[in-house]
């Protein structure tokens, strides 16, 4: 298996040379190299290649079906997407967070619902409702 960086260095290369080359990706055909190279990093095609290349969930819809076939394994991350919620970025959350991950290091000698209320209160605290 070819390392990581190999995989992403060959993928870049490809994408690229789609840009230049006219390929339906073109900047002149997108409007700008910025733009055709977001539709060429988002292709079904591609997707697929990058979570062979590393292991990640495709980010578009139209090749979960492909992906779930190729990764049957990976069906309950797929699903947890589809309610997965990014982080809060209120000022403050970053400190809740860590303290939080602290708090879990001790986790197999604490006890998890104090840990829980106090994960509550400073993010009640620090987004202030």
């Amino acid at each position: 298996m070819r390392p990581k960086w190999l995989t992403l260095a060959v993928a870049m290369t490809v994408v690229l040379a789609a840009c230049s080359s006219g390929s339906g990706a073109s900047p002149s055909a997108a409007g700008s190299p910025a733009k055709a190279f977001v539709e060429a990093m988002t292709t079904k095609d591609q997707q697929l290649a990058f979570a062979t290349g590393f292991g990640v969930i495709p980010s578009i819809q139209s090749a979960e079906a492909d992906y779930l076939a190729a990764n049957p394994a990976n069906a309950l991350f797929v699903d947890g997407v589809k309610y997965a919620r990014g982080v809060v970025t209120a000022p403050g959350i970053a400190d809740v967070l860590a303290d939080f991950d602290a708090q879990l290091d001790a986790l197999a000698t604490s006890d998890p619902k104090t840990i829980l209320e106090s994960v509550q209160q400073n993010l009640t605290d620090a987004i202030g409702s």
